[in-house]
């Protein structure tokens, strides 16, 4: 399997959310599946507001908080809250879709379930101006800055992902894997 990027877009698809994405790119996020139950599921996890990464190496990392690797040796690491706001088993089905603006690109568009979606809400609410990250495989693979209120539980892992990489996702995710490895 090929290099995949893997980022999370919460635009349009957000009953209107307006949202910043900056994606990391990096090696084969799913290629640990067989060594981790939980790899290739995403979890999505508050960014420390207030301090780096870097300052907590040199430092230390608050309470609750843990310094994520990025994708790559390349990619910035992330400072996040180690509990997710929402982890890959509280997706209640995801699916292949293309990317609204590049046709030719292939995502995986996703819909929490109904205690997930109030959660989120609720996050991203309380967290305009604030930053989220999506984990995978233990490494922070994108993050987003909050814009607005994301309150429907819809939203697009998007990356350059081929069509295998995307069914390998959306299967994982729906066959109930990442449920049982919460």
């Amino acid at each position: 399997m090929r290099a995949c990027r893997l980022a999370a877009s919460w635009s349009a698809s957000w009953s209107g959310a307006v949202l910043m994405l900056v994606g990391l790119h990096g090696a084969d996020p799913l290629a640990a599946q067989q060594r981790n139950p939980a790899a290739g599921c995403p979890s999505f996890h508050e960014v420390h507001p207030a301090m780096s990464a870097e300052e907590a190496l040199r430092n230390y990392a608050p309470p609750g908080f843990k310094v994520y690797p990025g994708i790559d040796e390349q990619a910035e690491k992330q400072l996040l809250r180690r509990k997710p706001i929402v982890s890959g088993g509280e997706i209640d089905q995801a699916w292949i879709d293309l990317h609204r603006d590049k046709k030719d690109q292939v995502v995986v568009r996703f819909r929490f379930d109904g205690a997930a979606t109030r959660r989120f809400g609720d996050f991203t609410t309380r967290n305009i101006g604030n930053s989220s990250a999506v984990v995978l495989d233990g490494r922070a693979i994108s993050f987003l800055t909050i814009k607005q209120p994301v309150l429907d539980g819809i939203g697009v892992l998007d990356g350059g992902f081929t069509g295998h990489e995307a069914k390998q996702l959306v299967d994982r995710i729906n066959s109930g894997a990442c449920r049982s490895s919460q």
